[in-house]
């Protein structure tokens, strides 16, 4: 029998779903990325208190493995409904999709 370990697992998303419902965190305390109201916390918040928006993903921009780990631990522990999500790839579509429409519009 093997140990759990966490590993990353790429799917396609729609990307504009992920950046609504996605909470970014420094260890606990987040900001809404629908509203960009700070001060929340993952394991208590299920919804944003300002915009009501529910969080179906959370991204940090830590960068220790050992950082992550630990928000992983606590979504386990806590059994929350979220899914962690790399914030660099979120970073990454969110400016090709701005990119995009800038050109776009022009």
């Amino acid at each position: 029998m093997s140990a759990e370990k966490y590993i990353r697992v790429y799917r396609s998303v729609n990307i504009d779903e992920v950046k609504k419902h996605c909470l970014v965190v420094e260890e606990i305390l987040g900001q809404c990325q629908n509203c960009k109201t700070p001060g929340i916390n993952f394991t208590q918040h299920k919804t944003c208190p300002q915009c009501k928006t529910e969080f179906r993903y959370l991204a940090t921009s830590l960068k220790e493995r050992e950082g992550i780990v630990k928000i992983l631990q606590r979504i386990k522990k806590e059994s929350l409904a979220i899914e962690m999500i790399e914030k660099e790839d979120l970073d990454r579509a969110t400016a090709k999709d701005a990119l995009s429409a800038l050109f776009r519009n022009s």
